[in-house]
C-alpha cells in the first residue's frame, strides 16, 4: 500500500502573488485553489472536498468517514484520503491543497496521487484503501491551530475527481479538520 518517494517543489509564484487552485480543509471547509500563472491574472477558484476520510492500521475495518477529522501517523499508520471533483482546470494553472491543522507535528505530512477515485467516504477502511503514488510534496511543520499548504498542480486533472492520500513518517500523530468538522 505504500508508494515510492521523490519530491517536487513548492508552490509557484507569479510577479510576487500566489497564483493557483487551492484545495482547503478547515472544518466543514476542506478545498483546492486552482488559478493561472498568466500575469495580471486575478482569477482563483476554491473547491472543497467531495469526499474526506482516514485509515488505521491498528483498526483495519474500522471507517472514519464522518468524522470531524482525518488524521496522518507513521506508527500505528495512519493515511489520509481527500477526493475533489475539479472543473475548468487548465494546464497553466497553480493548484495547492491547504489543510487546517488542529494538532502540531514537527516533520509534517506527504501529499501522494491516488489513482483509484471510486473508494467511498463510509466505506473506506485500511483493507480497502486504495494504493497510493509517489510523493508529490511535503508540507514541512505542521503548526496546530494553522493551515498548511502544499503544491499539488503537477498531479491535478484538467476536469474531474482527484484523491490524495496525505501520510506521515512522524511517531506523532497529527490531526485535521475534515469537512464533517
Amino acid at each position: 500500500m505504500r508508494g515510492s518517494h521523490s519530491g517536487v517543489g513548492r508552490a509557484r509564484r507569479q510577479g510576487g502573488a500566489l497564483s493557483g487552485l487551492t484545495l482547503l480543509a478547515r472544518g466543514a471547509l476542506v478545498a483546492l485553489a486552482v488559478a493561472p500563472l498568466l500575469p495580471g491574472s486575478a482569477r482563483a477558484v476554491s473547491f472543497t472536498p467531495v469526499a474526506d476520510s482516514y485509515v488505521d492500521e491498528s483498526a483495519q475495518t474500522t471507517n472514519f468517514g464522518t468524522s470531524t477529522s482525518f488524521r496522518t501517523d507513521g506508527s500505528p499508520i495512519l493515511t489520509a484520503y481527500l477526493r475533489f471533483d475539479v472543473q475548468g482546470v487548465g494546464p497553466t494553472d497553480s493548484v495547492t491543497l491547504r489543510v487546517f491543522a488542529e494538532t502540531a507535528n514537527s516533520l509534517g505530512f506527504r501529499v501522494h496521487s491516488v489513482g483509484d477515485n471510486t473508494w467511498s467516504e463510509t466505506g473506506l477502511d485500511y483493507t480497502n484503501a486504495p494504493s497510493f503514488g509517489p510523493l508529490v510534496d511535503s508540507s514541512g511543520p505542521v503548526l496546530a491551530g494553522s493551515w498548511s499548504s502544499v503544491d499539488v498542480s503537477s498531479i491535478v486533472p484538467t476536469d474531474g475527481p482527484v484523491s490524495f492520500a496525505l501520510t506521515s513518517e512522524s511517531a506523532t500523530a497529527t490531526r485535521f479538520s475534515s469537512r464533517e468538522g
